[in-house]
C-alpha cells in the first residue's frame, strides 16, 4: 500500500541498531503514556474534530478529500502546537459522561513536511494502540496494564522492525481479540460503509482523521526519538553512547606520560579521584552512589579539570536542582 504521491520523498526508515531499538521501547513507552486519542462524536457547540473516510488512504492527499477535512486540515496547521492529528482504523464509538466519543482502535501520525508543508502518513509504519479503548476492554489492574498492552504488541507483531500496516494489524487483532466487541467484519479493502455508526458501545469498520490535544514536550521528544532511530551505527559507535550500548571490551592504551595532578576545587577522597582521574581518560565511566556520598562534588572536580585540559564538556541533569548544586 503505498503512502507518497510520485513527487514526494519516502519516509525516513528505522534503522536496524542498537540505537534504534531503544528508541523503539522509549516510543512504546510514550505511546503508552500518551496514548489517549479520542474525540467527541458530536459536539454541542462547534465543528467536530473528526471526520470519516471512505477508505483508507492510498496517499497523503487523500485525507482532505472532502469540505469537512479540508475545515478540519486548517483548524490543525493554525494549532498545530496543541493537537496532534491522527489516522485511526478500525474506530470505537463509546458513551462517556453522558456524550459520545470516537476513540480509534489503532493511530498513525499525521505528520506535514517541513520542506514542502504536505501532509505526510507512513502506513506501512508500525501503529500505535489506543490506550483509552484498550482500558474498557481488559479487567487488568492499573499496575498491570502495561504488561497487557505490551502482551497484545508482541501478539500482532508491533514488537518486530519489520513495518506492520494498519490495515493488516486491524484483522489480526480481530481474531486474537475476538472477545471485544466488535459491530462490524474488519475489511479494511475496498469502500467502508456510508453510514453513521451507531450510538452505543461498539468497534466499526471505518477509517476516521482525527484532531486531539496532546503535551507538546511528548510530540517534541518523540520527534528527537526517531531521528535517533534513524542514525546508522557507524555514526555513534565512537560516542560514548555507542560505547555503552556495546558489549566490547573498553581497552585503554596507556599514554606514556603520567596525567597530571588533579585539581580539588572541592576536597576529594581516594575513591573520587579515582572516579574523576577514571572520567578524565576512558571513553566511558559511569559513577554511581546514594545520596551523599559526594557526587556532586566529583562532577564538580571533574568539570573543572576537563577545562583545565581543554576539553569540550557537557554537563545536563534530569534534575534541575542537581545542575543548581554543580
Amino acid at each position: 500500500m503505498s503512502t507518497v504521491s510520485k513527487d514526494e520523498k519516502p519516509s525516513k526508515r528505522f534503522a536496524k541498531t542498537d540505537l534504534a531499538r531503544l528508541c523503539r521501547y522509549y516510543l512504546a513507552c510514550l505511546g503508552f503514556e500518551d496514548a489517549d486519542v479520542s474525540t467527541l462524536l458530536e459536539p454541542a457547540d462547534g465543528e467536530p474534530d473528526w471526520f470519516k473516510l471512505h477508505s483508507l488512504p492510498q496517499t497523503p492527499e487523500d485525507l482532505a478529500e472532502s469540505d469537512g477535512a479540508r475545515k478540519l486540515l486548517g483548524r490543525w496547521r493554525t494549532e498545530r502546537g496543541r493537537y496532534g492529528l491522527y489516522l485511526g482504523y478500525p474506530t470505537h464509538i463509546a458513551k462517556e459522561n453522558e456524550e459520545y466519543t470516537v476513540e480509534p482502535i489503532l493511530w498513525l501520525p499525521i505528520e506535514r513536511e517541513a520542506d514542502t508543508g504536505r501532509l505526510s502518513v507512513d502506513l506501512q509504519g508500525v501503529p500505535t494502540i489506543n490506550r483509552k479503548p484498550f482500558r474498557r476492554f481488559t479487567n487488568a489492574e492499573p499496575n498491570m496494564l502495561m504488561n497487557e498492552m505490551l502482551q497484545l504488541q508482541q501478539e500482532l507483531g508491533l514488537t518486530k522492525e519489520e513495518g506492520c500496516p494498519i490495515d493488516e494489524v486491524a484483522k489480526r487483532l480481530r481474531t486474537v481479540r475476538d472477545e471485544w466487541p466488535w459491530k462490524e467484519d474488519i475489511d479494511p479493502s475496498g469502500e467502508f460503509p456510508t453510514h453513521k455508526p451507531k450510538k452505543g458501545d461498539g468497534i466499526y469498520n471505518r477509517a476516521v482523521v482525527l484532531m486531539a490535544e496532546r503535551s507538546s514536550f511528548t510530540q517534541g521528544l518523540e520527534e528527537e526519538l526517531k531521528a535517533l532511530a534513524c542514525i546508522p551505527a557507524r555514526e555513534y559507535a565512537p560516542t560514548a553512547l555507542g560505547r555503552w550500548l556495546s558489549d566490547d571490551p573498553v581497552n585503554v592504551e596507556p599514554t606514556g606520560a603520567p596525567p597530571p595532578p588533579l585539581l580539588e576545587v572541592l576536597p576529594m577522597n581516594s575513591e573520587q579521584r579515582q572516579a574523576v582521574s577514571a572520567a578524565l581518560t576512558r571513553p566511558i565511566t559511569i559513577i554511581t552512589g546514594p545520596p551523599g556520598t559526594g557526587k556532586s562534588q566529583v562532577v564538580t572536580n571533574l568539570l573543572v579539570n576537563a577545562a583545565r585540559s581543554g576539553k569540550r564538556t557537557l554537563f545536563a541533569s534530569r534534575n534541575n536542582k542537581a545542575v543548581d548544586v554543580v
